[in-house]
Order: C-alpha cells, then structure tokens, then sequence
C-alpha cells in the first residue's frame, strides 16, 4: 500500500512538473501580444532565466529525485532534459 502510494506521488510530480514547464512555455510566447514590451521583456527574461539557467536545480526536480530514490528509480539531472529532450 505505502510503495503504491508513492508511485501516485512519483506519477503526480511528473505531471504537475509538467504543468509548469508548459504553462512557462505558452507564458513565454503569449507575453509579448498581451503586455507592453517594458512589462513583457523582464517577464520573459526571469521566465528563461529560471527556467534554464546555469546552476538552477528546479524543486520539483529534487522532490522527483527523492521519490525516485524511495522506489528504487535512477535519479534525472533535469525535467525538461529527462523527458523533453530524451536522447534515443
């Protein structure tokens, strides 16, 4: 029962991750249309900054790392790079 509700957990971070990768990508693309350029451009700058910036380690990131290690998974250095860009 406990390891079947910390797959729940692994499978609800991996989708609210998701959640927020896409919500920071179609926030990224719809800001300038919506809000003036001086409003706009630090947006997006502090959006692509914490996004994927050098050094960042995401907390949702961490929060999967850890339940990955209570189920025996291997650890992923990075959401997007883990199951964005999967090299096959």
């Amino acid at each position: 029962r406990e390891e079947s509700m910390t797959w729940y957990m692994f499978y609800l971070t991996v989708v609210l991750h998701m959640f927020v990768v896409i919500g920071n990508a179609i926030s990224f693309a719809v800001l300038p249309f919506v809000e003036p350029a001086w409003v706009a451009l630090p947006l997006m700058s502090f959006i692509l900054f914490v996004s994927c910036g050098p050094g960042h380690s995401c907390p949702l990131t961490r929060v999967e790392n850890k339940i990955r290690r209570e189920l025996g998974l291997i650890e992923i250095r990075g959401f997007i790079r883990h199951y964005i860009l999967k090299r096959r």
